[in-house]
């Protein structure tokens, strides 16, 4: 797969180009390409400096581990900005976990659309911006934390959201709020799971 240079991402018309393209294909395309592209990469050598954890969700965050969290940010509201914050830390070792999850029968259909194409939109960007990409579904980076902290996560939302926020909070000394908790333990997760060669993906 052949992506577009940097520069051409601050170019509107070519942020256009790649929301189209999304619409067009992000559903079926370019979550595949992305997994198999990742998975079949040479990662002998890779010398990791640097995660993002991405909570693709319009309410949701980006947070970036680099010996530490060091930067929380709400997630942005177009694509311009949310190139323009994967393009102030990529470099070559930088991978982004985000977060995968699916549209659930009691949503609205207008939020899952909105969501479909925000989770469309980060995977779009990080592939033109050749970032290496990791997809990881809530149940694989939760079972990380209640397995080292040995709870059990509440089944309500509200009370599992809190849960995880208390978690959050031991891992930086940022603001963490209900909408950025999972974005930080997202990111926590990747360094973690860099380290131990991707065994839990």
């Amino acid at each position: 797969m052949k992506f577009p240079n940097m520069e051409k991402i601050l170019n509107s018309a070519f942020i256009v180009k790649i929301n189209n393209w999304i619409k067009n294909y992000i559903f079926s395309k370019l979550s595949y390409e992305l997994s198999f592209w990742y998975e079949h990469s040479d990662k002998k050598g890779f010398s990791l400096k640097m995660i993002i954890g991405i909570d693709p969700g319009r309410s949701g965050a980006v947070a970036i581990w680099s010996g530490g969290i060091d930067k929380v940010i709400k997630c942005p509201s177009n694509s311009k900005e949310m190139a323009d914050v994967i393009k102030s830390v990529s470099n070559e070792n930088v991978v982004a976990y985000v977060e995968r999850v699916w549209a659930r029968p009691s949503n609205a259909t207008r939020a899952a659309f909105t969501f479909g194409v925000n989770y469309g939109e980060w995977l779009g960007i990080l592939a033109a911006l050749n970032i290496k990409t990791v997809l990881v579904t809530p149940q694989t980076w939760m079972k990380y934390y209640k397995d080292k902290f040995k709870i059990k996560l509440p089944k309500e939302k509200k009370d599992r959201k809190n849960k995880l926020k208390e978690i959050a909070a031991e891992y930086t000394d940022k603001k963490v709020t209900l909408y950025n908790a999972d974005a930080i333990l997202i990111a926590v997760y990747g360094f973690i799971n860099q380290q131990e060669g991707n065994k839990n993906v």
